[in-house]
């Protein structure tokens, strides 16, 4: 049997580091907390009748807020999961070693 090959694209693209699979990690959980936070403010505003620029402050203080913690939390987990396949370095967070933590500060 022969082995299978690997494309490997044009410009020699590499896989995708720690830090991008949490930048990605950071926009989806931002995108679903925003979301979630229109959606939950906005009937939230409705119900009590609010109107106008109190209504639209209120939608979008709510949409930042949820969208920069569900996007927090999201970064956090994409960081620990991608420390499984691609060599991200974030096990130290976890189970910290005093040699773990004086390689990541030098």
């Amino acid at each position: 049997m022969s082995k299978m090959l690997v494309a490997v694209g044009p410009y020699r693209q590499s896989q995708p580091s720690c830090f991008d699979h949490m930048k990605m990690g950071f926009v989806m959980g931002c995108a679903v907390g925003m979301a979630a936070g229109a959606l939950f403010r906005t009937f939230s505003c409705l119900r009590i009748r609010m109107r106008g620029q109190e209504l639209v402050g209120g939608i979008g203080k709510t949409m930042t807020q949820s969208g920069g913690t569900f996007g927090t939390f999201m970064a956090i987990g994409m960081g620990i999961e991608a420390n499984h396949g691609s060599g991200c370095s974030l096990h130290f967070l976890l189970n910290p070693s005093p040699y773990d933590i004086i390689k990541q500060i030098l």
